[in-house]
């Protein structure tokens, strides 16, 4: 494979892991709305943020890969 294509199939892959992390914390926060449950305790901060941040590392180095070959 050319190094284009090896460089587009990485960031789509990336998109795709970033688009798995979005949904996964739409669907959690969307749970605790449904159950009206204002609070999240230190656990589950955890786990939303560390979502979050791999939601914007993924979507950040998928541009960077995409765009800087």
């Amino acid at each position: 494979m050319n190094e284009v294509l090896k460089s587009t199939i990485t960031a789509y892959t990336l998109f795709g892991l970033a688009g798995y992390s979005f949904l996964l914390v739409f669907l959690y926060c969307m749970q605790n709305a449904y159950q009206a449950k204002n609070k999240l305790n230190r656990h589950e901060k955890m786990y939303v943020g560390y979502f979050v941040i791999l939601l914007i590392g993924l979507t950040l180095f998928g541009l960077t890969s995409m765009f800087y070959q």
